[in-house]
């Protein structure tokens, strides 16, 4: 199930977390964590034609057979932001 309103609320969370000089910069792992637990993106292994394909972005990250790095959007949540587009 997608949750806009938790994935908000941890964005704003994550966005006055304080650092050493004023407010932490977003940490790209815990935003991605955050999107992941409320139901916006999914993070799967990459397909053989990715692995197969020499220009795929994976390859530059490091991404191996089985490595559930790959991260794309949900099918829910594409739906929802496809009906708010319309």
């Amino acid at each position: 199930m997608v949750d806009l309103i938790k994935f908000a609320q941890g964005i704003v969370d994550l966005m006055w977390e304080p650092g050493e000089d004023g407010l932490k910069d977003l940490d790209n792992d815990a935003v991605q964590d955050l999107a992941e637990e409320c139901g916006i993106v999914l993070f799967r292994e990459p397909t053989i034609a990715e692995m197969n394909d020499p220009e795929w972005f994976g390859h530059d990250m490091g991404i191996q057979p089985g490595d559930k790095a790959v991260a794309e959007l949900t099918p829910e949540f594409t739906a929802i932001a496809s009906k708010e587009a319309a």
